[in-house]
């Protein structure tokens, strides 16, 4: 039971790039303590370096990368071949993406809290800790739509980390800046109105016509369901030859 996961677990752990792209997630604390000894408010840079720091860049980049090779780094080479001989398709598409949950989660959560806790020592102002939850949730939302998205992706493209990178920095980050229109058709968007609502700070407040907290989170939490709903029945259907 869990097999799956606990094996997902290891692969990304064992794997080089986890801890590289993790060194990166550090760099909000060392820009942050910069930013407080030129007697910037505290609240304001945690807030500021997490908001655009990793859920405009990081989150992105690392999602994609991660999520894309899930279930296709298996596949090329061969490996899911004999998985499927020992659990269903089903079972391995949702605990795979249990596994990526679980940890990329906590390769986020890490130096988040680690940054939280440091800022709020060198800050000359009380920084609540209460933001930092807010931007667990909100950084928990990210990682766990667009991997769902990249997921789904992997198994219907045959070149899916191109199109990611092009989807996560054009279509994204782009594209709203292009029309405010497109901007309700994406996944930012929406985690952005989730942020608006819960960090009263910084570039946070700085997003315009914001959706509705409880219309956003529903549309984050649908989108991630139905994804992962389309990856099984693909992977169900797909040749593994």
């Amino acid at each position: 039971m869990f097999d799956i996961i606990i094996l997902t677990l290891k692969q990304i752990y064992k794997s080089k790039k986890t801890y590289l792209l993790g060194i990166f997630l550090f760099l909000p604390l060392i820009l942050g303590i910069y930013s407080i000894k030129h007697n910037e408010n505290g609240i304001v840079v945690f807030s500021d370096m997490i908001y655009t720091l990793y859920l405009q860049l990081f989150v992105l980049l690392i999602t994609l990368i991660f999520a894309t090779s899930l279930i296709g780094d298996e596949i090329r080479s061969g490996k899911i071949a004999f998985l499927t001989t020992r659990v269903s398709r089903r079972t391995i598409v949702i605990e795979k993406y249990i596994g990526y949950l679980i940890s990329i989660f906590l390769v986020f959560l890490i130096p988040l809290i680690t940054t939280f806790v440091v800022l709020h020592v060198y800050a000359p102002g009380d920084i609540p800790i209460k933001i930092l939850f807010s931007y667990m949730l909100i950084i928990f939302l990210a990682v766990a739509v667009y991997g769902a998205f990249y997921l789904f992706i992997s198994l219907i493209i045959s070149r899916p980390l191109m199109f990611g990178l092009f989807f996560a920095f054009i279509w994204e980050i782009i594209a709203p800046n292009v029309s405010e229109r497109l901007s309700k058709f994406t996944i930012m968007h929406h985690l952005k109105s989730v942020s608006y609502k819960l960090i009263k700070y910084g570039d946070a407040q700085h997003i315009s016509n914001p959706s509705n907290f409880s219309y956003s989170l529903s549309i984050l939490c649908a989108f991630c369901i139905i994804t992962v709903f389309l990856s099984v029945m693909i992977f169900k259907q797909k040749s593994l030859e």
